[in-house]
């Protein structure tokens, strides 16, 4: 059995009438270990890389729901 998901295009967190329409096949069956983040296309990868700031599942999707990082001031502000 193959399984088909639609994508949230817009990032709002919905997969709804404002996502174009796009899918993704899931591969069944598969389960990722506990140290292990598993992608919505199927994919396991290193749980560590999940929302470290650099897309490691092809579709994405271990970065869609992470907060932004915050950046340190590197300069002064002006007053």
């Amino acid at each position: 059995m193959i399984t088909f998901i639609t994508i949230d295009d817009n990032d709002d967190g919905y997969t709804d009438a404002d996502d174009r329409e796009r899918y993704q096949v899931v591969e069944p069956g598969k389960i990722c270990t506990i140290d292990e983040f598993q992608c919505v296309s199927g994919e396991c990868i290193n749980r560590n890389a999940y929302c470290d700031g650099k897309p490691d599942c092809p579709d994405g999707s271990d970065e869609v729901h992470c907060h932004p990082t915050t950046q340190e001031q590197t300069s002064k502000p002006v007053t």
